[in-house]
């Protein structure tokens, strides 16, 4: 989004650029990375946060949270619109518009805290109730009039209007068939290798002190939902973050513990320049649970990883287990204590 809103300036086309990203992705660095160039950069981008998940941090206090919603009411930005409009139209209003922009912008941050948005360069909007579309509709009216880098901090409900969504999110992020009237699938999933994977891993610390698990906000995708409840104390979720999951993992590893990263195949690339310098060079005992390797119909094309042994070969990985049968896990992870 970045790179097309510059471009955009470049040729001297008009128009907004719009990026929606969800407040999970933040745990990402490149997020950070495209906010903190994108409120430099002279194009005109929108960002729209869709916030879920209640992972960034409210205003604390009534005073903030009063101004907050006055900031966002019809009467304010019609003023302040017509207000900006009337100054920009000669040389003295828009001097004058700096001043009280400027005194505006102080006071303001002195009664409310300044969001990290507002630090990179952006106008912060929000937050705002994504389920209402007429007052959303103004809002981004709004924000498009700005002509500037904006962020919209917009909140929903996972699942919205769909009862047993809202109550279980994370069950229906990807279904399969389902009875609309109840939620519950049509058919019954059978063993797989994460849940063989998941149960294994429990009864081999159970044993053994030095293992850790580690996921990237994938607890139950990799079947660690009961690792995490039985050993809370060794299980780590770094949130969509996978190059950190294998640097910490690689540290872990060169102080004696043995870590084990589940994660899916398709999300394992984004961290290959750590699997590479921070595990594989210095050998270190590293266990890598891939699920979800090769082809994958069921979850859709950006999940398809037809190249991943070959990403593999060109590193001094010391051995690999391709379990068939999901049975076949087992074998393959009372391995995972020795170090090859």
């Amino acid at each position: 989004a970045l790179g097309v809103s510059e471009a955009n300036y470049l040729q001297g086309k008009d128009g907004y650029v719009v990026a929606v990203i969800g407040d999970g992705a933040l745990t990402g660095g490149l997020a950070y990375e495209g906010l903190s160039n994108g409120g430099q950069y002279r194009g005109q981008l929108l960002v729209i946060l869709n916030d879920n998940g209640m992972s960034i941090a409210q205003n604390v206090g009534a005073v903030a949270q009063h101004l907050a919603s006055q900031r966002l009411k019809p009467q304010y930005l019609s003023f302040k619109q017509g207000y900006r409009k009337v100054m920009g139209s000669f040389w003295l209003g828009r001097k004058l518009y700096r001043v009280t922009h400027s005194v505006k912008k102080a006071l303001k941050q002195s009664i409310l805290p300044c969001s990290m948005f507002e630090n990179m360069g952006f106008t912060y909007l929000g937050p705002v109730d994504g389920h209402d579309v007429a007052y959303l509709t103004k809002i981004l009216r709004y924000a498009v009039s700005l002509k500037e880098p904006v962020l919209l901090h917009v909140r929903t409900v996972k699942g919205k209007g769909f009862v047993p969504a809202e109550r279980n999110p994370d069950a229906f992020h990807g279904v399969s068939p389902f009875h609309p009237e109840t939620g519950e699938p049509k058919k019954a999933s059978g063993e797989t290798f994460s849940s063989v994977f998941g149960r294994t891993m429990v009864r081999l610390a159970r044993n053994d002190p030095r293992i850790c698990a580690l996921t990237a906000a994938m607890v139950g995708g990799t079947g660690l939902d009961g690792f995490a409840q039985a050993y809370p104390g060794r299980f780590f979720d770094v949130g969509i973050a996978e190059g950190c999951a294998v640097s910490m993992a690689a540290g872990m590893a060169k102080q004696g513990a043995v870590p084990v990263f589940a994660v899916y195949s398709t999300f394992l690339q984004r961290s290959y320049d750590m699997l590479l310098h921070d595990m594989a060079i210095d050998r270190l005992h590293v266990v890598l649970a891939v699920d979800r390797a090769g082809l994958v119909g069921e979850d859709g094309e950006t999940h398809q990883q037809r190249p991943d042994h070959r990403q593999h070969q060109g590193r001094p990985l010391k051995k690999r287990y391709q379990p068939r049968p999901p049975g076949q896990a087992k074998s393959g992870q009372h391995r995972l204590s020795h170090k090859p």
